[in-house]
């Protein structure tokens, strides 16, 4: 099953947060090395849970896979998709529209599950980067932070007509607040604390200072 539907299906536990963290870092790790870009997000995150063989009753361990490196067709696509809005309307409201407005509404005319909090240099001028990578790295933490607290970090995120660092900047502040005060001892778990620290180092404005880190 996809990362997607657990998270929908609000059957992310810490232990599978934690595998999925590590899982895609060993894999942006590889990829990163040969030059590869990866389209990370929970629907190209395939599971397999842990199961016990009929024949030996041999354990089979959790399989994670990270699928579908066309993120530059999607990027393509999305750039098509901007130029037909640029193109197509000569409203003077539409006239005025700001790159990051178009890279909006064209976003939501992709399907659902290709919509994304995308980072803040994929417009029309779009190249497949590692630090985009990093970004959505960071994001899919923040979304398995969601899956087991419930934070609405990524509706926060949403609402946002322009993503500016200081908002990211208080949003994990408080995140990382409100994780703490649901918990028994009044402070985040180790796993918690891993999914904040990364996004942390991944989710930033200025791609130059993005760092992959687990």
């Amino acid at each position: 099953t996809s990362l997607a539907v657990m998270i929908e299906n609000r059957t992310v536990t810490q232990d599978v947060a934690l595998r999925v963290v590590k899982a895609v870092f060993r894999g942006l790790t590889h990829l990163h090395k040969h030059n590869v870009c990866a389209n990370v997000r929970p629907e190209n995150i395939l599971i397999n849970r842990a199961k016990i063989s009929g024949d030996d009753n041999e354990v089979i361990p959790m399989q994670i896979a990270l699928v579908d490196y066309g993120l530059q067709n999607s990027t393509q696509q999305l750039s098509r998709m901007i130029s037909d809005l640029e193109d197509g309307d000569d409203d003077d409201d539409d006239a005025e529209k700001s790159n990051e407005e178009l890279r909006r509404a064209a976003l939501q005319k992709l399907p659902s599950e290709r919509q994304l909090i995308a980072a803040p240099e994929m417009d029309v001028n779009f190249v497949a980067h590692k630090a985009i990578d990093i970004w959505h790295f960071g994001i899919l933490c923040l979304q398995l932070f969601d899956a087991i607290h419930g934070t609405g970090a990524i509706a926060t995120l949403k609402s946002y007509r322009v993503i500016t660092q200081e908002q990211i900047d208080a949003l994990l502040k408080k995140l990382r607040k409100e994780g703490a005060s649901s918990t028994v001892g009044g402070a985040l778990d180790e796993t918690s604390e891993t999914l904040l620290e990364i996004a942390e180092s991944a989710v930033r404005i200025d791609r130059d200072h993005r760092q992959l880190t687990l």
